[in-house]
């Protein structure tokens, strides 16, 4: 089917991923290996925000949403957790997510 094919695209996109960051640094998943990955795409969002263009705007910068992340960053009983993107800052796109995913490693370097 096609969701069978979706699922697998998405395995391969996160092994393609994983892969280059083992070769990139070889003792990033020492001394565990990554247990969750997933891979979200346009349909990814449509299924759980009903958004179905897509979009490039996160939260809205207001001043009570700038004081901290509108959106907690670590799943409560999962150590060496760290969530990024677009959606965990305010603003939105891709320099909001590169800015997230540097406060997620941040914090996971925080955690070894």
């Amino acid at each position: 089917s096609d969701f069978d094919a979706y699922r697998r695209a998405k395995s391969k996109v996160a092994q393609v991923v994983l892969d280059a960051l083992s070769e990139r640094f070889p003792h990033l998943f020492e001394p565990s290996p990554v247990e969750v990955v997933d891979v979200v795409t346009p349909a990814t969002y449509h299924r759980f925000t009903s958004n179905t263009l897509g979009s490039s705007q996160g939260w809205s910068p207001m001043p009570t949403v700038t004081k901290r992340l509108p959106v907690d960053t670590t799943l409560d009983g999962l150590s060496r957790f760290a969530m990024a993107g677009h959606w965990l800052e305010a603003g939105g796109g891709i320099p909001i997510a590169l800015v997230s995913a540097l406060r997620a490693e941040r914090a996971l370097m925080r955690q070894l």
